[in-house]
């Protein structure tokens, strides 16, 4: 827990020891690694300079390996903000767990689906298409566009979680609690399309891969999410309607805004599902290009913010009677510390006795 907090907070061993009077970084490690005993007063004197509850360090937690958790992520993303991404991921998730052993949420109801079950290798692209489709009648989505993702999503048990990083290079991450809790962290700055996809995307790895243990290693599960994410946004009948009459460059504007896509994913969609040639796809790349919107595309989309972690912390303020204070005791994390895209103040919000949060 020590080192999850250093890390939550972005420090090296020597950078924590420096702060801390007759503390070297030799023992500080001894410590982290459960060589060396931890006295109460260092506890406290680490406690003050990460501002962390004291509780935190005696907590017991299994946090889940992260070859379980699935990021959306460039392979040169720095390490150290990876790890201090992880710690933030790690510590909330931990604080989840914590919060919902006092109040319901809506429960998980989305499929999980095995994607090798009975599928050979040359037909996954279609299996994963086939489960999108699946998911999207399981959840009674309408025909045509994905109406809000996050709203959808957290009233069938997922919540959706903003982190506020200037990692550019973090879009998105997937996770199941310790008790069970499925959650979807995006990043709070992104562009709202890019928003949009990382979720269907982060969904994609909560239905097809989290469950399931055992994934052939020459699976390539970043592609299958992102096939996923494309047809869960973009069903193929109703998108090729579109698509194939009115993809020209001038067009990409319309098509963005009723699909709530980006003009890119838009044409990779229209490529990979063979509705246009190789040589419009490169095309429609080249004019992107030289428009300059291949790194900020024009027309924004709208995105509701994720409410249903808002809504756990109104009801602990508002109808369970807690103050800011309480609420750290109680979870042993001060909420407000992580760098996490919630309301500051409370919401007033009337619930029933039960504490049951109905999205």
């Amino acid at each position: 827990m020590i080192t999850i907090a250093r890390e939550v907070r972005g420090m090296t061993q020597m950078q924590l020891s420096a702060l801390i009077p007759k503390l070297s970084q030799g023992n500080l490690s001894k410590m982290e690694k459960g060589i060396l005993g931890v006295t109460e007063d260092i506890i406290e004197k680490i406690a003050s300079v990460l501002n962390f509850p004291v509780s935190f360090f005696y907590e017991e937690y299994t946090f889940p390996p992260f070859s379980n958790v699935y990021y959306r992520k460039l392979i040169t993303a720095p390490v150290k903000k990876m790890v201090q991404l992880e710690a933030i991921v790690k510590t909330t998730m931990f604080v989840v767990d914590n919060l919902l052993e006092s109040i319901d949420i809506p429960e998980y109801t989305i499929p999980e689906i095995d994607v090798e079950n009975g599928c050979a290798k040359s037909q996954i692209s279609q299996r994963v298409e086939n489960i999108a489709r699946h998911v999207r009648f399981a959840l009674g989505v309408p025909d045509g566009p994905m109406p809000d993702i996050a709203d959808t999503l957290e009233k069938n048990g997922i919540i959706i979680i903003e982190i506020n990083t200037d990692m550019e290079k973090f879009s998105g991450m997937s996770a199941q609690t310790q008790n069970g809790a499925k959650i979807i962290f995006i990043n709070g700055n992104m562009s709202n399309d890019r928003k949009r996809f990382t979720i269907a995307h982060e969904l994609g790895h909560i239905v097809m891969h989290i469950p399931f243990i055992a994934i052939s290693e020459e699976r390539k599960i970043e592609d299958e999410a992102n096939v996923f994410a494309g047809e869960f946004l973009m069903p193929y009948k109703d998108f090729r309607k579109d698509v194939s009459q009115y993809l020209t460059y001038s067009q990409l504007d319309i098509l963005k805004s009723y699909w709530k896509t980006s003009k890119q994913a838009i044409i990779r969609k229209a490529y990979q599902d063979q509705i246009i040639s190789p040589q419009k796809y490169q095309s429609l790349m080249v004019q992107m290009s030289i428009n300059g919107e291949r790194k900020i595309e024009r027309v924004n989309i709208d995105f509701p913010d994720p409410k249903l972690l808002k809504k756990i912390i109104d009801v602990f303020y508002n109808e369970l009677g807690y103050s800011r204070d309480e609420l750290t005791q109680a979870i042993s994390v001060n909420i407000d510390s992580l760098p996490l895209m919630i309301n500051e103040k409370p919401n007033v919000i009337m619930l029933r006795p039960k504490t049951r949060i109905q999205l």
